[in-house]
C-alpha cells in the first residue's frame, strides 16, 4: 500500500526524497556538534545550548514561516531555504576549522531559523501532493522514513565523528541541503491557496476562536516535547563517561529511532487510535519510555526504554500532524502548522533546559523527573483550556 501510494503520487514521492537527504546531514551534524561542546568546558550546558540553537530560532521564525507559506509558491520556499541552509552549514564548517565554538553554536541559530521555513511549507505541501483520504498513510510513510535516516544517520555519523572527526559530518550536511534544493526543483509549481471569505477558512484567528478543539490540535506536541527535550539531555549525560561518548550516543539514538519507526505503524495498524485515544496512547507512551530511560544506568535497560520513548514520539508525531492537515483549511494551514512547530520546539527546548540547569544540584535522573513533571502539567493545562475554550464557543456561537 505504502508503494503503490508512492507510484501514485511522484511529486510526494520528490518532497519525501529532498526531506531525507536534507535529514541524513542534519544528524550527521548535530552528533558533531554536540561532541564538539561536550568536550569544551560547558559539559552539560553546553548540550543544552545546543538543544536550545536547534530550538528558539525555529520558535521565532516560526510566524514569520507560516505566513510565509500561506502566501507564496511552497516550491520557492523549500528551494531557497534549502539554499541558504547549506551556505550556513559551509560556514559553521569554517568556524570550526578556525576553533570558535561561539560562531559554530551562532551559526547553528541561522541555519535552524530557515529549517522552520521549510517545515512550514512541507506540512503545507503535503495535503496538495495526496488526497485527503491518504493524509494518514502518507504521514506514516514520513514517520518511517525520518526513522530509518534518523537511525542510520546518528549511528553512522557518531562512528564517522568519532574516527574521522566533525568536520566530515557538517561538510556532508552542507552538501545534503545543495543536494536537496536540486531535488526539490523537480517538483511542480505549489502556489498559495486562495480563499473567498475571511472567514475561519481563510483567517486563522477566526478558526482558532471557533472551532472547538483548536487548543488540543495545535498544541498536541507539547507535553511530549518536553518529555524529549528532558531525557534527549539525560542521554548525552548517561553517555558521556562512556569510553566512546559519540558512538553511544549514536546506538541509543538508533535505539530510539527504532521506536519512532514503529510509533506510526502501531497507530496506523490499530483501530480506534485514529482520533484522540491515538493522541492519548501515544502521549502516555511517551511518558513511560522517557521515566524509565531517565531512571535507569544498565546499558540493555536503556536501549529498551529508548525504543519505548521512541514509539510514542513517533505514534504522536503522526497522529497529531495527520490531524492538523485532515481539520485546518489549506489557506492557513501555514499559520496553523507554524503554531504547532512553535509548541512543539518550546516544549523540547524548555525540558531540555530545564534538566540541564538542574542536573548539578539534584542529579540528572531527579533533574529529567522534573521535567517530566512539567510535561505532565501541560497535558492538565491544554485540557483545561480547551475545555474553557468548548464552554466559551458552546455560548458564544451556538
Amino acid at each position: 500500500m505504502s508503494l503503490a501510494l508512492l507510484r501514485r503520487r511522484p511529486s510526494f514521492r520528490a518532497l519525501l526524497l529532498g526531506e531525507v537527504v536534507s535529514m541524513i546531514g542534519d544528524w550527521f551534524s548535530y552528533v558533531a556538534v554536540s561532541v564538539v561542546v561536550l568536550g569544551s568546558d560547558t559539559a552539560l550546558i553546553g548540550v543544552a545550548l545546543v538543544l536550545v540553537a536547534h530550538t528558539i530560532p525555529r520558535v521565532v521564525a516560526a510566524p514569520f514561516a507560516g505566513a510565509l507559506a500561506d502566501r507564496i509558491d511552497l516550491r520557492i520556499i523549500l528551494i531557497w531555504m534549502s539554499l541558504l541552509r547549506g551556505c550556513f552549514a559551509m560556514a559553521m564548517l569554517a568556524s570550526l576549522a578556525l576553533g570558535s565554538i561561539a560562531a559554530l553554536q551562532l551559526l547553528l541559530v541561522g541555519r535552524m531559523a530557515f529549517g522552520a521555513f521549510v517545515d512550514a511549507a512541507t506540512m503545507a505541501a503535503i495535503p496538495r501532493l495526496v488526497e485527503r483520504i491518504e493524509l494518514p498513510l502518507a504521514n506514516t510513510i514520513r514517520g518511517v522514513l525520518w526513522s530509518v535516516v534518523f537511525a542510520l544517520a546518528v549511528a553512522v555519523g557518531g562512528l564517522a565523528t568519532a574516527t574521522l572527526g566533525p568536520e566530515l559530518a557538517l561538510l556532508i550536511d552542507a552538501l545534503t541541503f545543495l543536494v536537496s534544493a536540486f531535488i526539490f526543483r523537480g517538483l511542480a509549481s505549489l502556489p498559495a491557496a486562495r480563499t473567498v471569505k475571511p472567514t475561519a477558512a481563510g483567517n486563522w484567528r477566526a478558526f482558532m476562536q471557533t472551532h472547538p478543539n483548536a487548543l488540543r490540535i495545535a498544541l498536541s506536541k507539547l507535553p511530549v516535547a518536553i518529555a524529549n527535550g528532558a531525557a534527549w539531555v539525560a542521554l548525552h549525560a548517561v553517555t558521556e563517561s562512556w569510553t566512546h561518548a559519540a558512538f553511544g550516543v549514536g546506538i541509543l539514538h538508533a535505539c530510539r529511532a527504532i521506536g519512532t519507526g514503529l510509533g506510526p505503524v502501531l497507530w496506523r495498524r490499530s483501530p480506534g487510535l485514529d482520533g484522540h485515544r491515538g493522541v492519548v496512547f501515544s502521549i502516555t507512551a511517551t511518558f513511560i519510555g522517557t521515566a524509565l530511560f531517565v531512571t535507569n544506568t544498565a546499558p540493555i535497560a536503556l536501549a529498551i526504554a529508548a525504543v519505548v520513548w521512541g514509539l510514542g514520539v513517533g505514534a504522536t508525531w503522526v497522529a497529531t500532524t495527520t490531524r492538523i492537515q485532515m481539520a485546518v483549511p489549506e489557506a492557513i494551514l501555514g499559520r496553523i502548522g507554524a503554531i504547532d512547530i512553535a509548541a512543539q520546539t518550546v516544549g523540547q527546548c524548555l525540558g531540555g533546559v530545564v534538566c540541564a540547569v538542574l542536573a548539578s544540584r539534584l542529579g540528572v535522573a531527579n533533574a529529567a523527573c522534573v521535567s517530566l513533571a512539567l510535561a505532565v502539567a501541560s497535558v492538565c493545562a491544554i485540557e483545561g483550556l480547551q475545555h474553557a475554550r468548548r464552554r466559551l464557543c458552546a455560548r458564544t456561537y451556538g
